[in-house]
């Protein structure tokens, strides 16, 4: 356990702060948080304006036992981007933790919990998931834990687990997957008292959801049916994750997990093996239910994959170790890449650099989302999200001219320097990975 959960924590206090130093989710989610905690508004993304479809809006409908933990971290050690991904950070090592325990039991071997925990931990979905404040962390820690549970036929707790598994997230819900093959291979009698006990659990769960958000619930089957559709993005989260990341770097995972699955399915099964073929039919419905584009829900499947590899490698003499050594070696190479890429850069810095730079007279400022947590409610983010950024902008405005602002809106952009009739500019602030330029805009009022 010290072994599985130092090598992760090592991994995380590189990782901190740099792992995606321009993280559109890091603003928009903290922002949902502090909307809460500090306007009491739940139901409107003040931040960037965006509609339901387009992804959370607020914790209307999901995420309130997730922002209420953020909101206790935020209120007590402050509004920075290093204390949005803490809680994640420990959610992600417990989650290392369980999964130990997860695979020791599923497959007889201390060796083989041991190292799949380390691989667990040093994988790009687990890394993700743990150095932003989303919500998957906290989602597939109650999966986890109910999967936990679900080997020692704690079927009331499962189902309760899952149902807050939902809770902070609709994608939360293919942890249902997880479970049903726990009860696919009991015997008959067992598989129904256990079946019981378990919807009592999604029950019991269900009650809390509908406490939670009794406020909303006739708008939800809307936020379920929108999904991809207000953002015009299509596809699903594993081809986003093996095939369509830069550089291609996943597609050597795939490759080895492809290799794994061929060679376990020529080596036999065993039905009651977690990862053997009722948790692949499982699962595989699943995913086909979330069919959204977001890369970051391959946290909730990775580790079926990781046991194709471990079940082989129990099963052969080398081919399965070859395996498992050529993924922690690719975990470990984009750990490596990335901290070399990144190592300069301190959001914590950048912010204090923001603050000084931008004069306090209360005029809004226009810019990259990375800037949200030195300016909470006076930023503009300039995002593709952000279609009436613009719109909402009086005559003066601060523009924040950078790498990433107006990433992925080009109009909004054009927009803003169309109304513009003179600029200046004020100040420069340096990342320690890239350069900001501070500019004063005088734009001419709507409608001239």
């Amino acid at each position: 356990m010290l072994v599985s959960l130092g090598t992760t924590g090592i991994l995380l206090v590189l990782l901190q702060d740099i792992y995606r130093p321009w993280n559109v989710d890091d603003a928009w989610f903290s922002s949902f948080v502090w909307n809460w905690a500090k306007h009491g508004v739940l139901d409107r993304d003040l931040l960037f304006a965006s509609r339901e479809g387009q992804g959370m809006v607020g914790v209307n409908h999901f995420g309130m036992i997730w922002a209420a933990i953020h909101a206790l971290f935020f209120e007590a050690l402050g509004w920075s981007r290093n204390v949005a991904h803490l809680p994640s950070c420990l959610l992600v090592l417990a989650t290392v933790a369980l999964w130990q325990h997860i695979l020791e039991t599923a497959l007889a071997s201390r060796l083989a919990g041991l190292v799949g925990a380390v691989i667990l931990g040093a994988s790009p979905p687990f890394l993700g998931a743990a150095t932003q404040p989303r919500p998957e962390a906290l989602a597939f820690f109650f999966i986890s834990l109910a999967i936990w549970l679900a080997q020692r036929n704690r079927w009331v707790a499962a189902g309760l687990l899952n149902a807050l598994a939902f809770e902070c997230h609709p994608a939360g819900a293919l942890g249902v997957f997880w479970v049903l093959p726990f009860l696919y291979v009991l015997d008959g009698q067992r598989r129904r008292a256990g079946s019981a006990r378990f919807l009592l659990g999604l029950t019991a769960g269900s009650l809390v959801y509908v406490l939670l958000h009794f406020r909303f619930l006739g708008t939800l089957p809307h936020a379920l049916l929108a999904g991809s559709e207000a953002s015009g993005r299509t596809g699903h989260f594993l081809a986003e994750y093996f095939f369509k990341t830069r550089y291609l770097r996943h597609v050597p995972e795939f490759v080895i997990f492809a290799l794994a699955g061929i060679g376990l399915f020529r080596s036999g099964h065993d039905r009651k093996t977690l990862g053997d073929w009722p948790w692949c039919v499982a699962l595989g419905a699943g995913a086909l239910l979330f069919a959204r584009p977001i890369i970051h829900y391959t946290v909730y499947l990775y580790p079926l994959f990781l046991c194709w590899t471990l079940l082989l490698a129990t099963r052969t003499k080398v081919v399965g170790k070859v395996l498992l050594c050529g993924l922690l070696a690719i975990d470990l190479g984009i750990v490596g890449v990335i901290w070399v890429r990144n190592h300069n850069f301190s959001s914590a810095e950048l912010s204090q650099a923001f603050v000084r730079a931008i004069p306090q007279d209360g005029l809004a400022v226009v810019g990259p989302p990375e800037a949200w947590f030195a300016l909470k409610d006076r930023l503009l983010p300039c995002t593709r999200y952000s279609s009436d950024v613009v719109d909402r902008i009086d005559r003066d405005v601060y523009w924040i001219d950078g790498p990433t602002s107006c990433a992925g809106a080009p109009p909004l952009l054009e927009r803003l320097k169309a109304r513009a009739e003179n600029q200046r500019e004020i100040a420069t602030v340096e990342s320690g990975v890239e350069t900001y330029r501070i500019l004063r805009l005088s734009l001419r009022p709507q409608g001239f």
